[in-house]
């Protein structure tokens, strides 16, 4: 189907874009024009739209068909009609996959260690596009008789991007070099990625030596940005810095199973002291479409406050005077989905200038 009768719900701008593998159109203004003049249900489109929409399209079932893969990425979409477990969904993979193939999603992604698939991402779904990387020419044919089941081994947190507005992304397999009588405490943490001081990725870690942390890393440049990386205690919002950085690079692979990037960290020093200054979980109004966040700081000023997606945009942002040592923010709620988000305050008082406190908190 041509992009003109596809998108006939889309109200888009000059010069955005659906882009295929190897081919894209664009808009004029008036229709859609380029070289990318049809498209099937077996392969993966990314869009730029100048503004976010939806758009609802309808149509008949289509038969499932197998799909050819290259050596190296391919671009390809979730045929069934119900969502699979990776396991199941890449089951029909002729021949197999081999150590390190992966299958990756916008926010999330999976390998094969050799035996099975791990990390982040846990199903496929329909609706949604996938890159796969395989090391060499392959056939994929879906089947329909299977639903969703969840993974169990070496599986870190599901991902946790709310927006879908970066063009490009990285990956990242890790775990941490930690003293032993640490290991149960990281349960309690959420491993964050920042260009600048903007969000760009963050996983929940898990408890234990044989657990890793598999985390998509968003931006909106193909190379160069520097990316570090930080803790954040769930319960407190308290952050810890961590030392070890690295440069960005769309699609690039960073660690395995086997070789795992290191985060050395020999004690969590602060990190589970009660926060002097601190943002409280977010209380909903049942009654309006607002929640309420508690922010407690030591002295009065003028507090800037951000609501940003873990990918790092902006979604609310505003300021007013605190006055009392704890305050109480009302959020509109109405634009936001279910998920994780990052809220941050800034403080400039006569005392205490400019003091950043985060939290990661989920609607």
């Amino acid at each position: 189907m041509s992009p003109n009768s596809l998108f006939t719900g889309l109200n888009p701008c000059y010069d955005d874009r659906v882009i295929g593998q190897n081919s894209f159109a664009l808009y004029t203004g008036s229709s859609w024009f380029g070289a990318l003049n049809s498209l099937s249900p077996s392969f993966m489109y990314r869009m730029k739209l100048c503004s976010p929409q939806s758009v609802t399209i309808q149509g008949e079932v289509v038969a499932l068909q197998p799909v050819s893969l290259t050596p190296g990425y391919t671009w390809i979409g979730f045929q069934p009609q119900q969502c699979q477990a990776v396991s199941d969904a890449l089951a029909g993979l002729s021949p197999g996959p081999a150590y390190i193939d992966r299958i990756i999603g916008q926010q999330s992604f999976a390998l094969w260690n050799g035996s099975s698939w791990v990390g982040s991402l846990a199903n496929l779904c329909p609706g949604n596009g996938y890159v796969i990387r395989g090391s060499n020419s392959q056939t994929l044919n879906y089947s329909s008789d299977k639903t969703a089941t969840e993974p169990t081994s070496h599986i870190s947190a599901r991902a946790n991007s709310n927006d879908y507005g970066f063009p490009h992304t990285m990956m990242l397999v890790a775990k941490f070099d930690i003293p032993d009588t640490l290991l149960n405490e990281l349960q309690n943490f959420r491993l964050v990625a920042m260009a600048g001081d903007e969000p760009r990725g963050a996983v929940q870690l898990q408890a234990g030596s044989d657990i890793f942390a598999f985390l998509s890393i968003a931006h909106d440049e193909e190379s160069g940005p520097e990316i570090t990386f930080a803790l954040i205690n769930s319960k407190n919002g308290n952050t810890l810095p961590l030392t070890e950085t690295i440069a960005f690079e769309a699609m690039k692979e960073v660690g395995d199973t086997e070789n795992p990037f290191l985060f050395h960290l020999q004690q969590l020093v602060g990190l589970n002291d009660p926060a002097a200054d601190a943002i409280g979980l977010p209380v909903p109004n049942p009654h309006t479409d607002h929640f309420e966040i508690k922010i407690s700081m030591k002295n009065s000023g003028r507090i800037y406050y951000k609501l940003r997606s873990i990918s790092g945009n902006v979604l609310q942002q505003g300021n007013f005077e605190a006055l009392d040592a704890d305050s109480r923010l009302h959020i509109d709620k109405k634009q936001l989905d279910s998920g994780v988000y990052l809220f941050e305050a800034e403080k400039i008082g006569i005392i205490d200038r400019e003091v950043v406190i985060r939290k990661v908190i989920k609607l």
